[in-house]
């Protein structure tokens, strides 16, 4: 399985407005929640489904590290 990172500052720029501009590559897309708090959301192509998951700016370092 492939794997790809995206990191934004700001959830908000992957929102409603934005992922609707891309209707002829995305199917659907909708938000995943943990205890009624936003942690990411799963975008469906035809060829993949992407799972995102928010991460507070502060935590990314530390998350990073764990990569290597």
């Amino acid at each position: 399985m492939d794997y790809t990172a995206l990191y934004l500052a700001d959830s908000s720029l992957i929102g409603s407005k934005t992922l609707d501009n891309f209707s002829d590559v995305i199917r659907s897309y909708r938000p995943k929640s943990e205890n009624e708090n936003a942690v990411g959301m799963i975008i469906e192509l035809d060829e993949a489904v992407i799972d995102c998951n928010f991460m507070p700016e502060k935590e990314i370092n530390n998350h990073l590290q764990g990569l290597n």
